[in-house]
C-alpha cells in the first residue's frame, strides 16, 4: 500500500473515532444516563457528576486524536522515522496514561461517595486496562520511531 493511502485510511479512521467519540459524549451518554434515571430515580445524584466527570475524560481523548493526526500527516510526507514521531508517541502515552489515572481517580472518588454502582466501577475497571494497553503500545511505539529514527540518522551519514 502506498503512503499516501495509508495517510488518507488513517485519517478516515481518526474522523470516525472523533465523530464517534462526539456522539457518544453528547449524545450517549447523556440520553443512556437520562433513561437510567428515570427508569431509577434514586440513582438521579449520580447523572450530573458522571456527566462531568465524562465529559472531562474526553478532552485528553481529542488531544491524542490531534496528535495522530500529525503522525497520519507525517506518513504521506514520508518523514515516518523521525525522532518529532517519536515525541508524539511519547505525549500519546502522557495524555493517555494521564486520562486513564484521571478515570481510575474519579471512579475511586465517586465510588466512594457512594455517586457510583458496583457494577459500574467493574466495567470502568474494563476501560482502564484498555487505557494503559494503549499507553504501553504508543510508548513501545515510541521507542521504534526513536531507534529506527537513530538508526536513519547514522545511515544518512554513512558513504
Amino acid at each position: 500500500m502506498k503512503r499516501d493511502t495509508i495517510s488518507k485510511l488513517l485519517k478516515i479512521m481518526i474522523l470516525g473515532m472523533g465523530i464517534g467519540g462526539f456522539a457518544i459524549f453528547l449524545l450517549v451518554f447523556p440520553t443512556v444516563s437520562k433513561e437510567l434515571v428515570s427508569s431509577y430515580p434514586e440513582f438521579s445524584n449520580y447523572y450530573l457528576p458522571w456527566l462531568i466527570f465524562i465529559w472531562l475524560t474526553a478532552i485528553p481523548c481529542y488531544i491524542v486524536l490531534g496528535l495522530m493526526w500529525k503522525f497520519a500527516t507525517s506518513v504521506r510526507q514520508g518523514t515516518i522515522f523521525t525522532f518529532i514521531n517519536g515525541k508524539r508517541m511519547k505525549k500519546i502515552f502522557f495524555w493517555t496514561v494521564s486520562d486513564t489515572t484521571f478515570f481510575l481517580m474519579g471512579n475511586i472518588f465517586l465510588f466512594l461517595l457512594n455517586r457510583s454502582h458496583p457494577s459500574i466501577f467493574i466495567l470502568s475497571m474494563g476501560i482502564i486496562f484498555i487505557g494503559y494497553s494503549i499507553a504501553v503500545i504508543s510508548v513501545a511505539f515510541a521507542e521504534f520511531l526513536n531507534g529506527a529514527a537513530a538508526l536513519q540518522e547514522e545511515n544518512a551519514l554513512t558513504i
